[in-house]
């Protein structure tokens, strides 16, 4: 920093200035790194975190998707690594919890299924429920045979 500037601050319309001809411009991953070593086990102020906490809000990280759509490919992938998985019956409760008193969606009032798709749908729940029991008596099994 030179000796000529030092003490002094810039004026409002100079920091616009500055700031709009950094606009766009994307940080190198070095200077990244530089900026991550420089803050790091810096303690910051109850009013500093608030502030931060209340700059993040409403910000999700699904608003950077927003308006955008999964491609089959990565449909499969997602249902692939969630496949097997179960969720806890706390979690459950949470999410029964979670979705309670909020309204039904709207779009399928005042229509009504044709026979062939509540054929469609009951054939499908049908499949699901023997796919299930047929697994619950794999796991069965292969927990018996263990204990053996």
């Amino acid at each position: 920093m030179s000796q000529a500037r030092q003490g002094k601050t810039h004026s409002q319309e100079t920091k616009d200035k500055m700031s709009q001809a950094r606009r766009g411009k994307h940080l190198s991953q070095e200077t990244k790194d530089k900026m991550s070593q420089a803050h790091h086990g810096k303690t910051l102020s109850q009013e500093t975190k608030d502030k931060m906490s209340r700059s993040q809000k409403g910000c999700t990280p699904t608003m950077v998707f927003l308006g955008k759509k999964h491609s089959q490919v990565c449909k499969d992938k997602i249902s692939q690594a969630h496949h097997g998985k179960t969720l806890s019956q706390e979690t459950k409760d949470r999410i029964g919890e979670s979705s309670k008193g909020s309204a039904p969606t709207m779009g399928f009032l005042g229509k009504k299924h044709s026979q062939v798709s509540k054929d469609k749908m009951g054939q499908t729940i049908t499949n699901w429920w023997a796919r299930r029991h047929a697994e619950s008596e794999k796991h069965t099994e292969a927990s018996s045979r263990s204990q053996r």
